[in-house]
């Protein structure tokens, strides 16, 4: 039997913090934050950021930040993942969230504990729990600077040219979204929405 991975998902502020404290420290469980904005250092404002603090000595939390992997915070004695491992201008998209938070589910499970992935970033929690085949696509600055000249309208505009699926797929209004679909399609030659494939689980 395969060893189990809680999902709680939604929209800001909607509870779901709160119930995965309760859940988690009913049931033995350490949380993996599911969201495209919490890996951010100082976006606390919006992002409805669990109040963290490290049990770790300075040194030690500069490892683990520099792994990537965001261990060593807690909230209410319940550790938290991958929470505060970027600065704002660092990469970060769906394939590179898939590998670390698949790394942070296996050394839970191998402490005895239950990966409670929490967030509302529904493609990032998809991606893991349906294990996509994410072809990962290089930042390219030179296309993203053209990119984010660019309106958002515009950018909408020529990604569903390039993928029409990406119109239901992709938020119009979330620019660094839309700049890193663009650079996907066009890297690639392939639609962003058809690169996610589901393996077997």
């Amino acid at each position: 039997m395969k060893k189990p991975t809680i999902v709680l998902t939604g929209p800001t502020a909607s509870g779901k913090t709160s119930l995965s404290l309760d859940l988690a420290k009913e049931y033995g469980g350490e949380i993996i934050c599911a969201d495209s904005m919490t890996v951010y250092k100082s976006m606390d404002i919006g992002t409805d950021k669990p109040s963290c603090h490290s049990e770790l000595d300075s040194e030690s939390r500069q490892k683990d930040l520099a792994s990537g992997s965001g261990s060593g915070m807690t909230v209410e004695g319940i550790p938290h993942h991958m929470i505060d491992i970027l600065n704002p201008d660092e990469e970060f998209n769906v394939a590179i969230f898939k590998k670390l938070a698949e790394e942070k589910a296996r050394e839970i499970h191998a402490r005895g504990n239950i990966p409670f992935l929490v967030g509302g970033s529904t493609m990032y929690i998809d991606a893991l729990i349906y294990n996509y085949d994410i072809p990962h696509a290089k930042p390219n600055d030179v296309l993203r600077k053209k990119l984010e000249k660019k309106s958002n309208e515009e950018l909408f505009s020529q990604l569903i040219e390039l993928d029409p699926d990406a119109q239901v797929a992709v938020d119009k209004n979330n620019k660094r979204r839309l700049i890193r679909a663009l650079e996907v399609c066009l890297q690639t030659g392939e639609p962003f929405t058809k690169q996610k494939k589901k393996q077997e689980v």
